[in-house]
Order: structure tokens, then sequence, then C-alpha cells
């Protein structure tokens, strides 16, 4: 027997934008958060599952981050780097040598 639910969430890609360097404004995308996050977890037991929890705590803070529904690329690299280092610092060292605009 398969069980069905539902989950209502935010479509943070109509409510939210990241302001690039070049100045080129793009939808925040909570899967390309998730990407470069779970690659950064890759080392770890469970990098899918410690991904979505390290996405989910990034989105809410880029939320709170955002002004006039923009945040620039750094802020949103600065909030992930923050996050992994408070989960697994090996990860953030991952993240920061691939990202380098912060």
């Amino acid at each position: 027997m398969a069980v069905f639910t539902t989950r209502e969430l935010p479509d943070w890609s109509l409510s939210i934008s990241v302001s690039r360097n070049n100045g080129q404004i793009s939808p925040y995308s909570t899967d390309k958060v998730f990407v470069s996050v779970f690659r950064s977890l890759s080392h770890r037991k469970s990098p899918i599952e410690d991904a979505r929890g390290i996405t989910t705590t990034t989105t809410e803070s880029v939320g709170q981050l955002q002004r006039n529904g923009v945040v620039s690329t750094g802020e949103l690299q600065k909030t992930i780097s923050g996050v992994l280092q408070r989960f697994d610092s090996v990860a953030r060292i991952h993240y920061d040598a691939h990202h380098h605009n912060h």
C-alpha cells in the first residue's frame, strides 16, 4: 500500500533574487544551493540528507538577509560557508575552495 502526502513549500525563486558580481540578477534556486552543498559533503555517510538540511537552514537565513527581495552572491556564499562551518569544517573548506567570491 502506498501513502501519498503533500507538502507545501514557498517558491523562493519568485520572492528572492540573487545579484551576481557582474550585475546580473537571477532567481534564487534551492536546487543550486543543494548541489553545491552536496558536492562539499560527499565525504560524509549521508550527504543527501545532510545537504537537504544545510540547504533548508541556508534558505531560511537568506530569507532574513534579503533586502527588497535581493541577496548578493557574496552574502549567499558567506551564509552557506557559515552554516557548513557549524556543521562540518571539512565541508566548509571544500565549499570555500570552489567558491572564491566571498
